[in-house]
């Protein structure tokens, strides 16, 4: 039972950004944010193994499973820090092995025709449309593109994507294994580097909402906002007119 109280408070942390709490603040969170993501990792995290919630746990995660077309049994064997995203239509064969501070996202299919699956490494993110094939291995750090089909392990701190899994970013010790030169490995590592920052900074800015992007472009850029009309900050956070004036007075009032 500590052991699926201590991945329910990793859980807790991965959607809230806190550190350890006390049990009663995660029940508190469970029962008035209507978080249904978390509140599915919680019924599945209890749902693994009998406890004194056992029974309560299997029904609620078979009506979780039912109302948000979720399948991820509950013996898959999953580590600390499971972050759903949106938490809606996931199929996860049983023999499934993920890590830790894995970002499933939608309409996930990681499925198989013989008893073994796939086996995801530990701080491995997959965008949404993703179908992993067979008992293939993603490796730890790795990023695995949206709409992925998956047929092949997948290296290391990589970032995969396309239907033939095309490699799009390789860790610099795999260039140097290759075989190139000091100028070339150079190179391809700044211009790996690059890319990795503006793919982070993309998926930073669509994970959070307009009224949290509005923020930190306050913070950032004082002065344009002053400056900039309405329909132009409203096509950057890619809202209408009338929701940008929304936001803006919420913000403004907090």
């Amino acid at each position: 039972m500590k052991e699926i109280i201590a991945k329910i408070r990793s859980d807790y942390h991965r959607y809230t950004g806190k550190g350890c709490q006390p049990f009663y603040r995660i029940l508190l969170y469970l029962l008035f944010r209507r978080d249904h993501s978390f509140n599915y990792c919680f019924w599945l995290r209890l749902a693994h193994k009998r406890n004194w919630a056992w029974p309560l746990a299997l029904y609620m995660h078979k009506r979780m499973s039912v109302k948000y077309s979720m399948q991820i049994p509950r013996r898959c064997k999953i580590g600390y820090g499971l972050y759903l995203g949106h938490g809606i239509c996931m199929v996860i064969n049983p023999n499934t092995i993920i890590g830790n501070n894995v970002n499933l996202s939608h309409f996930l299919n990681i499925g198989s025709n013989k008893k073994t699956a796939a086996t995801i490494g530990d701080n491995v993110w997959i965008g949404p449309g993703v179908c992993i094939v067979e008992d293939v291995h993603i490796g730890n750090n790795a990023t695995v593109g949206a709409g992925a089909v998956v047929t092949k392990d997948v290296p290391e701190g990589s970032t995969v994507a396309g239907e033939d899994t095309d490699v799009l970013r390789i860790p610099l010790a795999d260039i140097r294994k290759i075989g190139m030169t000091p100028q070339q490995a150079l190179f391809e590592s700044a211009t790996s580097v690059l890319l990795d920052e503006a793919y982070r900074r993309y998926l930073a800015f669509y994970s959070k909402t307009p009224s949290e992007r509005y923020r930190d472009l306050i913070v950032r850029c004082p002065e344009d906002i002053i400056r900039l009309p309405f329909n132009e900050l409203a096509s950057y956070l890619s809202v209408s007119r009338r929701q940008f004036l929304r936001i803006r007075e919420t913000v403004n009032r907090k």
